[in-house]
């Protein structure tokens, strides 16, 4: 018997059915950006940062409760360049930071863009480019057909770029109306608006679409926006791939959960007809797939919410479990053939190599 090939095969076994490990704990409802070395997170603590091995775990910028501005307009979406971590300010009103940015080896923050009129209020999605900073505000006011149709106080957001260097503010869209997503190209930057919608007057706060949500871009020297594609059902998640947006929809808030997915879809970045593509958002790595799907239990089961099934999709259709989880699972990406997301009701980061 050859016992060193059979401990070879046994330790190849054990590798390919590696599960996934934990980086750090308490990311409280965190938000992730990852670059070759380092994750980095927004977090109801403030700004921290742990080795893609779990070393280093280290909170960059402290949010203090007794400092108001901190305790009320928590960190919110965040994204990284080569020397930056930048992130929103959670409804930040007029006056306050609307983003903020810190050195990834840490120092003190700076701000990147003062709140400087209701338009520009609760910055929603942030995007990166080598020179400028991109922002989506949702404003102030609410906007569905219930309150906005009857009241009228709702004015919409805006599209705001910041230049990195000098932090002069350009608004490149006004009267955004529910901005839901936000992307970028070499010279465009695209946004959807998620439309409106009405509360049932049922208790349990029921959000049913109303398929008027819309996909505009505009170029990043500014100009007039261009309507791409219209009668969408509360488009989310925009991404650029090949030549396409591509973008969810179909995600409703009813009976204290949400909904499935109708899809993903994806129309060309000049505009056109939405085709829908798979059944779930997917990152693509070589001939796979990769998604992260959900099963809602509904009220038959009390206080059980949700499956999460990771699953990869081979190029002939195949469809493999990688791994699943009764917990809830947040900020889920895929960076350098490694899954990074946030478990549980204590928001573990946790990591999981692609194969």
């Amino acid at each position: 018997m050859n016992v060193r090939r059979h401990i070879f095969l046994f330790s190849l076994t054990l590798t390919a059915c590696q599960g996934p490990t934990r980086l750090a704990e308490h990311w409280e409802v965190g938000e992730l950006s990852v670059d070759g070395r380092t994750v980095f997170g927004s977090t109801l603590d403030g700004i921290r940062s742990v080795g893609r091995d779990g070393s280093r775990g280290t909170l960059l910028v402290p949010y203090r409760t007794s400092v108001f501005e901190e305790s009320q307009y928590r960190p919110g979406r965040i994204a990284v360049d080569d020397s930056y971590v930048y992130w929103t300010q959670r409804e930040a009103p007029p006056g306050l930071d609307g983003v903020r940015r810190v050195k990834k080896t840490g120092g003190s923050p700076e701000s990147v863009m003062k709140v400087n009129s209701l338009a520009q209020s609760q910055p929603l999605h942030l995007q990166l480019d080598h020179a400028f900073v991109f922002v989506l505000t949702y404003g102030r006011g609410q906007f569905d057909n219930w309150i906005a149709d009857t009241a009228g106080t709702y004015e919409g957001g805006s599209l705001v770029r910041i230049d990195k260097k000098d932090l002069s503010v350009m608004d490149l869209a006004s009267r955004v109306r529910a901005g839901s997503g936000l992307c970028v190209d070499s010279q465009f930057v695209y946004w959807s608006e998620g439309g409106t919608f009405h509360r049932t007057i049922s208790g349990l706060a029921d959000h049913v679409y109303n398929m008027d949500g819309k996909i505009y871009r505009v170029r990043k020297n500014g100009g007039k926006p261009e309507l791409l594609a219209s009668g969408l059902d509360n488009p989310t998640e925009l991404s650029i791939s090949g030549g396409n947006i591509r973008f969810r929809s179909g995600r409703h808030y009813q009976k204290n959960s949400w909904t499935d997915d109708l899809g993903y879809f994806e129309i060309p970045t000049s505009g056109g007809d939405a085709k829908k593509i798979a059944p779930y958002p997917y990152f693509e790595m070589g001939q796979n797939r990769y998604w992260l799907r959900i099963e809602y239990f509904g009220p038959a089961n009390p206080g059980r919410r949700a499956h999460h099934f990771l699953e990869k999709e081979s190029a002939a259709g195949k469809i493999e479990r990688l791994y699943s989880t009764d917990d809830d699972i947040s900020a889920f990406t895929l960076d350098g053939g490694e899954f990074f997301w946030l478990q549980g009701t204590d928001y573990t980061l946790m990591k999981m190599k692609v194969r």
